[in-house]
């Protein structure tokens, strides 16, 4: 049984590695889950680096390459580890991780092209050699290839998986989200909406009934979702996500009969430099269980009470199956029964999805459970309830708990501790049977029991709150059965080493060392850490300390301790902030030397692999028989990636995505003319199939005559025909079946639209007076804000290729009518055709990088010859680029028990942050963020130097606040438990 959590090393800084794994390590989990990505490792052709040997100026030096340094600290901490190389990952990482260059050896991606497929397979070679050793190790136990193709093409995945079997006959190779597929395990995802749990259940329940006898598996299972730059909400483009929502999914698929779970993410950590799909924010926090800073978040613990039960009962999970209707409802039937059975014993899902608390009793074999008491199920809550359940190594029995289980634990060869949770209030009931007799029996806490000798049967109710109750029952054998009975949220907070349990208020309990007199635990403390301590232990023990302080401990039984720990040991904690009061501004100079281009040419059919900043020049003539037939001096610039600004002449012009205009009648000039265009290409779509290039794609035009929107469509009901032959990328290439359609189009039933947003096959005409002007077929805003939809354009049936931002149709058209179609596979679109009377051409020059850039001033010291006082003003200067260097004295040790964002209250620019010398993030004049947490290996106590490249998109720009905030305070201390001497 896999119980997983998603961590991509290549986001999380290789300093934190240890930190992040041992805190899945700590929540219960066996397992860590990581995608490898194709582009990370090799981003050029020749390149394929594992060791970080390869600089690139946008990541910091503290992300690493190095994969097999992860699985080595991954496997020191017991974890398995799922490996996860594509070649298409998704992951809202750039091109989903195709690297930039294998666009210049083919288009069709995810596909039997023989280009593509060579290129795959030595990938998967080169990632083999560093997996061999962990694979002979049984360290890395699995490994997916390709994810989430939806659309069948079965020999395609096969293919795949017959190399990568070939590599590692022995190992587990599967892929996710097929469900085409017969011969091959698939492994599922989903992210729905909460809360709305049928679409969950039936996808899971039509899972389950599929490719019998293969590997079944959540491999993505919803812990939460990213966020977006330029459109969206926060924390996550869909709001927040309940943690109660992520505990009732995992609760629901392991009563419906499955057992293996990845939670995507974990931890989601940070999208290094320009590496993140295009629009995706600096930030992957993902409001995951372990927040991007190395918070515990309250799903963390929610999933640590899940993960610590399937681990326990690990052996009974993985031997009891799905059993419909085995258990149901004595009377009222408010919740949802969910039952697996097996010889061993049974586990019992009680679901409540309603938002009121419901109280139960079943029914299994004629059999009323509980006898006196309810079952207590919370609002929109799932509760585990564990029947017949022998614990092993002891003559007891647990008939039936009305309490969660968090997990029972061998304290030594004759004690068996069970910790059992409910809300504070809450009155469970646990029915035991034993079969030698009971010698001894004690309580402790809010505990009443009965017994019951001659059915060898004991009923104890327990009050949970305030303070841990215990029972304790030995046999006449000398084995002795723990009961502690606690609340839900120090269950979540219970902590195992080795043998030793302890149930507390700790926010966390990190590395220990021990030995047979002591046990010492490095401790992560806030303000609700102090309190109670119930510890088991097989230590005799007879003093504890924290820190320096000596804590008084009192023995409630053999192996079992009670400690308070004053609260004044977690006060005194307080977050600070850290301001700049003055800078540093430095006009960039831009151009230092480019190459030419030819015009309007990718940046990777040039030899450009990398995403980031591109200066360009563009010199053109114009004589005065061009001016004065044009309408007006309005400037287009078209189809480019991602971000643009522009000056002609010195003069700026307009900055935007994918198509900006503007009015140059005062700047543009009969002869020649010098445009300046400063691009920011932030990454391409994350969906494997979809090549947009980086860089200006389709062109410069003038004379602005007008747009044409394109609003009445007629819709025919056209879909695809998926299945195991279905292969996507062929269809993108040479989409048959709608040229079919249109062939015959006035066989197929219309009906009348004017908004395209679902599938189908959209059809609109549109009449042309001037076939020498130029027409732009813009796919318009609402494209962009849905992540780039797969959608193809046909003009007077001619397939023109999928659409992918604003395209000249020009040498399509002809004059009079003219049909436009649409294939919408998947998104939204509110298309318009654009009109310009005269195309620039020219001479094309292209730069990588500012001379700032170029020349790293990030990384030279600060001058402080003319300082100017925070906040500033930045006006009349739009079409420039200015670097804005400030310090900030941080009096601490760098450490995550006091991690730092640092805030940039801007506006009017495009921020790229520096911090030290290392590239932390992007901040955009278009999203209300204006904080990105700081790795601590990139910062230090002392003076820091922050640095802001500063795109200016508006004449009235400026900087309000440069500072550095702790997001919290934390104290670390060591917990010591002394043997008695």
């Amino acid at each position: 049984m896999l119980i997983c959590g998603e961590i991509h090393y290549y986001r999380v800084p290789k300093p934190l590695w240890r930190d992040r794994l041992l805190k899945l390590k700590r929540a219960g989990s066996n397992c860590v889950s990581t995608y490898i990505p194709w582009n990370w490792h090799s981003p050029h052709e020749d390149i394929v680096d594992f060791q970080d040997r390869y600089k690139q100026w946008h990541v910091p030096e503290f992300y690493s390459r190095n994969l097999s340094e992860f699985i080595k600290i991954a496997s020191q901490l017991g974890l398995k580890v799922i490996a996860r190389p594509g070649p298409y990952i998704c992951s809202e990482w750039d091109s989903g991780g195709h690297p930039n260059w294998l666009y210049n050896k083919t288009c069709k991606l995810r596909s039997l092209d023989p280009i593509y497929m060579e290129h795959a397979k030595k990938w998967y070679e080169k990632v083999y050699r560093v997996l061999k050793l962990f694979i002979d190790e049984n360290i890395v136990v699995g490994i997916q290839v390709e994810n989430e193709y939806f659309w069948g093409n079965e020999k395609y995945i096969e293919e795949l998986y017959n190399i990568m079997k070939k590599l590692a006959p022995e190992t587990l190779v599967f892929t996710n989200e097929n469900y085409y597929l017969s011969r091959i395990p698939n492994t599922i995802d989903d992210y729905p909406a909460p809360w709305d749990i049928k679409p969950f259940e039936e996808k899971l329940k039509r899972y389950l009934s599929q490719q019998p006898g293969l590997f079944k598996m959540f491999a993505e299972l919803e812990g939460g979702w990213f966020k977006a730059i330029r459109y969206g909400y926060n924390p996550t483009n869909r709001l927040s996500i309940p943690a109660e929502w992520t505990e009732l999914l995992i609760k629901t698929g392991l009563g419906m009969g499955l057992d293996n779970y990845n939670i995507y993410m974990f931890h989601g950590g940070s999208n290094p430099g320009y590496y993140t799909a295009k629009y995706v924010d600096s930030s992957y926090d993902f409001e995951a269980s372990i927040r991007e800073w190395g918070e515990l978040s309250e799903r963390y613990y929610k999933l640590k009470r899940v993960f610590m039960f399937m681990n326990s009962f690990r052996e009974l999970i993985e031997k009891t199956k799905f059993v419909q209707g085995a258990i149901r409802p004595a009377s009222t039937n408010c919740s949802d029964i969910f039952a697996r059975i097996s010889e061993r014993g049974k586990i019992i899902v009680l679901r409540n999805k309603t938002d009121f608390t419901c109280y139960e009793k079943i029914v299994y074999e004629d059999k009323i459970i509980p006898e006196k008491n309810q079952i207590r199920v919370p609002p929109r809550y799932a509760k585990i309830i564990v029947l017949d359940f022998e614990v092993k190594g002891t003559p007891f029995k647990i008939n039936y708990i009305t309490g969660e289980i968090l997990l029972w634990k061998n304290i030594n060869e004759h004690t068996v501790a069970l910790i059992i949770y409910g809300d504070p209030g809450e009155l469970t009931e646990t029915e035991i049977t034993y079969k030698d007799d009971v010698k001894l029996l004690r309580v402790h806490g809010d505990i009443t029991y009965s017994i019951e000798q001659a059915q060898r049967r004991i009923i104890i109710n327990a009050q949970h709150g305030g303070s841990d109750s215990i029972f304790i029952a030995e046999s006449i054998s000398g084995k002795r059965l723990v009961i502690v009975y606690t609340t839900k949220s120090r269950a979540e907070k219970t902590w195992v080493l080795d043998h030793t349990v302890i149930v507390s208020n700790t926010y966390f309990m990190s590395e220990y060392r021990s030995d047979n007199k002591s046990l010492c635990v490095e401790s992560e403390l806030d303000i609700n850490s102090c309190g109670e301590f119930t510890v088991l232990t097989p230590l005799e023990i007879e003093k504890m300390l924290i820190g320096e302080s000596l804590v008084e401990i009192k023995k409630i039984a053999e192996n079992v301790y009670n400690v308070i720990i004053p609260q004044h040991l977690c006060k005194g904690m307080e977050a600070r902030n850290y301001q700049a009061d003055s800078a540093v501004l430095m006009e960039d100079p831009l151009w230092d030397k480019g190459r030419k281009i030819k015009p309007a040419s990718p940046l990777e059919k040039n030899g450009y692999y990398e995403n980031g900043i591109y200066v360009y020049k563009i010199k053109f003539d114009i004589d005065e028989s061009v001016l004065s037939k044009l309408s007006n001096k309005i400037l287009g610039l078209v189809g480019f990636s991602d971000y643009a600004v522009m000056t002609i002449n010195g003069d700026y012009i307009a900055s935007g995505y994918h198509y900006i205009e503007g009015n140059v009648d005062k700047s543009l000039r009969e002869g020649i003319n010098e445009l300046t265009i400063i691009l920011e290409s932030t990454g391409h779509p994350n969906d494997g199939f979809l090549y947009v290039p980086n860089g200006i794609y389709t062109g410069i035009y003038l004379g602005k005559k007008q747009d044409i929107p394109l609003n009445t469509w007629y819709k025919i009901d056209a879909k695809l025909s998926i299945g195991p032959d279905f292969d996507f990328a062929e269809f993108l290439s040479n989409p048959e079946e709608i040229m079919r359609i249109l062939s015959k189009i006035d066989s197929y039933e219309k009906k009348l639209v004017n908004f395209i947003d679902a599938q189908g096959l959209y059809i609109t005409e549109i009449q042309i007076y001037n076939p020498r002007h130029y027409y732009i077929f813009d796919p318009s805003d609402a494209f962009y804000y849905n992540h780039y939809g797969r959608i193809l354009l046909f003009i007077n049936d001619v397939y023109i290729g999928p659409v992918i931002g604003p395209i000249d149709i020009t040498k399509y058209l002809k004059p009079g009518v003219n049909r436009i179609a649409l294939f919408v596979e998947w998104g939204v679109i509110s298309p318009l055709i654009r009109v310009f009377e005269h195309k620039i051409d020219g001479e094309w020059y292209v730069q990588e990088g500012t001379k700032g850039l170029i020349d790293k001033w990030y990384l030279k010291p600060i001058d402080k010859a003319s300082m100017e006082t925070i906040p500033l003003m930045l006006r009349n200067l739009a079409g420039k680029v200015y670097w804005i260097k400030a310090k900030i004295n941080y009096d601490k040790e760098p450490s995550s028990l006091h991690p730092v964002k640092l805030l940039i209250d801007s506006w009017g620019m495009r921020l790229g942050i520096f911090v030290n010398g290392q590239f932390i993030g992007r901040i955009c004049d278009d999203s209300v963020k204006k904080e990105l947490y700081v790795p601590e290996p990139a910062i230090r106590k002392g003076s820091n130097d922050i640095l802001l490249f500063a795109i200016i998109t508006s004449d009235n720009a400026g900087i309000g606040r440069i500072e550095l905030r702790e997001i919290y305070e934390h104290k670390k201390k060591d917990i010591c438990f002394y043997k008695e001497t």
